[in-house]
């Protein structure tokens, strides 16, 4: 299969969010409050990172996964997405009833990340049905989700497509078997 037979390079499938990055001099405690030096927001989450970056190498990429709040983190998550000519949205869906997942992440001048998340344990996901995996050369995968992370890989296997896996650190997750290629960070190996 090449290129030209499908409408898409990679699907990216998996966590949709935003990161808000707050710079501090140290992690506050109880009795130790922390003055903000910098902050900024980006796109987060494997799908929407991994999308981003595949798009500016100029591949044709589809993003799905967690559905989006109608709020500020959906509305930056869209705007963001949207400012890619190489990423398909059409996928990413949103309802009024759901908040955003997004994580505020602090950093110290050592490099050291605190991370709070919110939202994602609550956040419905999208299902990726065979029709948009037909569309598809390779489905990127992230395991930070539930059962419908394994489903869309057995789904992408079966059609005979290639599995990329974030994450996948431990044989026994389901998504390590389903993988072709599977990509760690390498602070997971220490």
């Amino acid at each position: 299969m090449t290129s030209s037979d499908t409408e898409f390079d990679v699907i990216c499938y998996g966590t949709i969010s935003a990161d808000n990055i707050v710079y501090v001099p140290y992690v506050p405690t109880p009795r130790r409050d922390s003055q903000v030096q910098a902050e900024f927001s980006r796109l987060g989450g494997e799908a929407a990172t991994v999308a981003r970056v595949l798009s500016t190498w100029g591949l044709r990429v589809a993003v799905v996964g967690n559905i989006l709040g109608d709020d500020r983190w959906g509305n930056f998550i869209r705007q963001e997405l949207a400012s890619y000519s190489g990423i398909d949205t059409r996928y990413v869906t949103s309802r009024p009833d759901v908040r955003t997942p997004f994580c505020r992440i602090m950093v110290t001048p050592d490099g050291e990340r605190s991370i709070l998340g919110y939202w994602f344990d609550d956040t419905p996901k999208s299902r990726l049905d065979e029709e948009l995996m037909n569309k598809a050369r390779l489905l990127s995968v992230d395991v930070y989700g539930q059962s419908e992370r394994d489903d869309a890989a057995r789904l992408a296997r079966s059609l005979g497509r290639t599995v990329v896996s974030a994450d996948a650190i431990w044989p026994n997750y389901p998504l390590a078997g389903l993988s072709d290629i599977i990509v760690i960070s390498r602070d997971f190996l220490t």
